[in-house]
């Protein structure tokens, strides 16, 4: 284990779950010879600087951060992707879920700055993108400024006052990006259990020109009025390097609406492969564990299975081979007895490649034909 948070591998947050128990429990579902490594990180520098020990470690073969950063560029270039880049062009595999911002909680256009002081348009006359939930949300806009850091934004969440029609500000962020701040702004709206209409809402404090602004809502139940899936992935799945994983719902084969849509912000396609995802675990129960977070592990296997498979591979050819392999009707190499459905195999009615699952679905068993492996067992 390594701890990169400075509170300890053990000491988890009073708010965390089982994610990572579940995570790890697919992974040797899939590999089950595969021997973990677990590394503690909360933040993208911590991220970075795990990254960069991984590198360190050639024994590493395969490296799965089941996480999605937004507030960092998504063309590929940021602090997490120079530290990635080197092992995954080497030794270790580095694969990352696509995120889960494509349905009702992503919104981009690219717009030249209004006057100084006034409001973006999310549609015409409309300065409001609109949020109801009775619970709490985070809202993070970004914009793509990250070499001058001269344009500035800032970020605003409103409410109409009790008996008028005037909006006010309940929460406001607009960072000096004049100073160093990165081209980001962040707001948290706290729930009061109760239905509510919230005014999210961009402007211009000294900018003059074009960007292109992307907003990203963090909800347990709420989306943007005005939302676009597509371009949605997060960090570390914008990265090239990266092995990025769409999710698809074993069941009916059809993509789910909230895995992360590509193309990047710079054209390339992602995601690159999708993977099962609302399985069954001993840390989330019966058809409990979703997001591209639960797809992500099954292609970390997949790949941990080629590593083991052939000790000559490096990180390119395994990660090409799950990609070239891909296909819209895939056997998973996951098959249990113990639960109540099957996803050995599944299909999706799609045209590939595309920005939902790129290539397709990750077939392990063909993957692993194909580097002269025969062994595709996993647990029962």
């Amino acid at each position: 284990t390594r701890d990169f948070t400075g509170t300890g591998i053990d000491n988890r947050p009073s708010d965390s779950t089982d994610h990572g128990d579940a995570t790890a429990e697919v992974v040797t579902d899939v590999a089950p010879e595969a021997e973990l490594v677990l590394v503690s990180f909360s933040s993208a520098i911590e991220l970075a600087n795990a990254a960069e020990w991984v590198n360190e470690h050639d024994e590493i073969d395969v490296a799965l951060p089941n996480t999605q950063f937004t507030g960092r560029p998504l063309d590929g270039t940021s602090l997490i992707g120079d530290a990635i880049e080197d092992g995954a062009q080497s030794d270790t595999a580095w694969v990352a879920p696509a995120g889960n911002y494509a349905d009702g909680a992503h919104w981009y256009d690219t717009q030249p700055a209004p006057p100084d002081g006034e409001f973006i348009e999310f549609a015409d006359n409309t300065e409001c993108n609109w949020v109801e939930t009775s619970q709490s949300f985070d809202v993070s806009l970004q914009w793509t400024d990250w070499e001058d850091t001269d344009q500035r934004y800032g970020l605003g969440v409103y409410q109409y006052g009790s008996n008028t029609d005037e909006l006010i500000q309940i929460a406001n962020s607009n960072e000096d990006q004049s100073v160093g701040f990165s081209p980001r702004e962040h707001v948290a709206v706290a729930g009061s259990g109760t239905s509510q209409w919230f005014c999210v809402a961009v402007y211009a404090d000294t900018a003059d020109e074009e960007v292109t602004l992307d907003l990203f809502l963090r909800r347990t139940a709420a989306d943007l009025t005005y939302a676009s899936p597509e371009r949605s992935v997060a960090v570390p799945g914008t990265h090239p390097e990266v092995l990025t994983i769409g999710a698809v719902n074993w069941w009916s084969g059809e993509v789910a609406p909230y895995s992360g849509r590509g193309p990047t912000i710079d054209g390339r396609l992602k995601p690159d492969i999708g993977a099962p995802t609302q399985v069954s675990t001993d840390a989330y129960g019966e058809v409990g564990y979703g997001g591209t977070s639960a797809a992500a592990p099954h292609a970390a296997g997949a790949a941990a299975l080629l590593a083991g498979q052939n000790d000559s591979l490096t990180a390119p050819k395994i990660t090409d081979t799950l990609t070239e392999t891909a296909q819209q009707t895939a056997g998973t190499g996951v098959e249990r007895e113990d639960l109540p459905y099957q996803i050995g195999e599944i299909f999706i009615d799609s045209e590939l490649p595309n920005t939902q699952v790129g290539a397709g679905l990750v077939d392990i068993e063909t993957a692993v034909t194909s580097v002269g492996g025969e062994d595709t067992s996993v647990a029962d």
